[in-house]
């Protein structure tokens, strides 16, 4: 197997790199690889619907947040 590193930091210590794991309930898990992207929507009680605010916008930084962090993006619905 080809490694990154022979060794790396874990919890403040140098460590062999098999042995450097983390749980998945870990803070660096389960908030560090997060892809948040909010979105604006407003009601227009005259027309009786709902109006998204730049939506295409936030589905373009939604799409790059899960490129910088190298998932795979789902299919997204074009608007």
């Amino acid at each position: 197997m080809n490694l990154p590193a022979p060794y790396a930091s874990l919890n403040g210590r140098i460590v062999p790199w098999p042995e450097a794991t983390m749980h998945v309930f870990s803070p660096a898990a389960k908030y560090g690889l997060g892809i948040f992207e909010g979105v604006r929507a407003y009601w227009s009680e005259d027309r009786g619907c709902l109006f998204l605010f730049r939506m295409q916008d936030h589905l373009r930084r939604l799409a790059y947040g899960h490129k910088a962090v190298r998932l795979t993006p789902p299919s997204l619905p074009r608007i």
